[in-house]
């Protein structure tokens, strides 16, 4: 296999482990922050695939600007899930 596949495959095993563990925390803000890990790692896949402006677009949008918006609205509210 080539480095390039492995890094994909390790990069794509972490966006879904992220993306399991931001839906099965009950705390608000853990898994706000599990979701903008998600997003960055994505933005990084899409860089590795040539899609730089969508990477760009990805980390902005997804990775802070969302991030950001769910961090306060968790602050704002109660933290944990029940």
């Amino acid at each position: 296999m080539a480095e390039g596949h492995l890094i994909s495959i390790g990069l794509l095993a972490a966006m879904v482990v992220s993306a399991a563990c931001a839906l099965a925390v009950k705390d608000l803000l853990t898994a706000a922050a599990l979701f903008g890990a998600f997003s960055f790692l994505t933005a990084t896949w899409f860089a590795l695939l040539g899609a730089v402006d969508v990477a760009f677009t990805e980390a902005c949008v997804g990775g802070a600007l969302t991030t950001i918006l769910f961090v306060s609205t968790a602050f704002r509210t109660g933290r944990s899930f029940d």
